[in-house]
């Protein structure tokens, strides 16, 4: 196993290309990152990186040290880029409508 314990309902899975793996839930809204060395740490709740969501639906690398997230709120989708310092920012919102999945190429 690469990690245990993780975090209560993480049912999500994404990696970045430096080989840090990252945990969400689409039941709650905290984000855990597990590094190439074992290491967990949990990067806090999407309200307190300033994302208006209550989950996730899917991670995808964005690069070296991020992953694009698609989150669901009560205003629609969303995707985020959440980096390993837990810091967000919004990539593209939905508009009210509901996107069931993410694809990154």
């Amino acid at each position: 196993p690469l990690a245990s314990n993780v975090g209560y309902g993480a049912n999500i899975l994404g990696s970045d290309d430096n080989g840090n793996y990252y945990l969400g839930s689409s039941y709650d809204q905290f984000i855990t990152v597990v590094d190439a060395d074992g290491q967990t740490r949990q990067l806090g709740s999407l309200s307190e990186m300033g994302i208006n969501a209550y989950g996730v639906k899917a991670l995808e690398s964005a690069g070296s040290s991020s992953v694009f997230a698609l989150v669901d709120g009560n205003n629609g989708s969303a995707i985020v880029e959440i980096d390993g310092n837990g810091t967000a920012r919004e990539v593209v919102n939905a508009a009210g409508r509901l996107w069931v999945d993410m694809v990154v190429f």
